[in-house]
């Protein structure tokens, strides 16, 4: 009797959990945007019929486009030198956005992305600038912990130039 009543409530949890289990959100309903539009892309790569995927691809770009773009808006307005490692960050997301979208026929079809690869260069050079800027005053300073300062600044302009990236 225990045995009977044991395997039946087996059976319930079973049946509960295989048929909770199955339901999986939409490209649109994910929280992670960017995952989302990965797997999208993905998925209409290899089955281009797949209207799931056709629907949300379009949407999916032009959320992330808007947040990225908002989010460089907010970090441009800040004077922290760090800000320029965010924005460069934000453009590079971009650029892998347009990349993948531009390698995938069947996504490329449904939205025509944008190439940030001008603005990358433009944030990396000014960035550059800002740092060099910041190194030549703290070496203007001197001491010591100037110099190490100017000398961390120095190391990231070079970091933040062109010829690195």
């Amino acid at each position: 009797m225990l045995q009977s009543f044991l395997f039946r409530r087996f059976a319930i949890l079973l049946l509960l959990t295989s048929f909770f289990g199955c339901s999986r959100k939409t490209y649109l309903e994910r929280s992670n945007e960017d995952a989302a539009l990965r797997d999208a892309v993905r998925k209409i790569t290899k089955n281009p019929s797949d209207t799931e995927a056709a629907d949300a691809i379009p949407v999916l770009y032009k959320n992330i486009k808007s947040t990225r773009l908002g989010r460089i808006k907010s970090y441009s307005s800040t004077v922290e030198i760090g800000r320029w490692d965010l924005i460069i960050s934000e453009y590079e997301q971009l650029q892998q956005i347009y990349s993948m979208i531009l390698n995938s026929a069947p996504a490329f079809r449904l939205v025509t992305p944008e190439s940030f690869s001008d603005r990358v260069l433009g944030a990396k050079d000014s960035a550059a600038a800002a740092y060099y800027a910041l190194g030549i005053e703290a070496m203007e300073k001197g001491g010591r912990s100037n110099l190490k300062k100017a000398y961390d600044l120095f190391k990231r302009d070079r970091k933040s130039t062109r010829l690195n990236s």
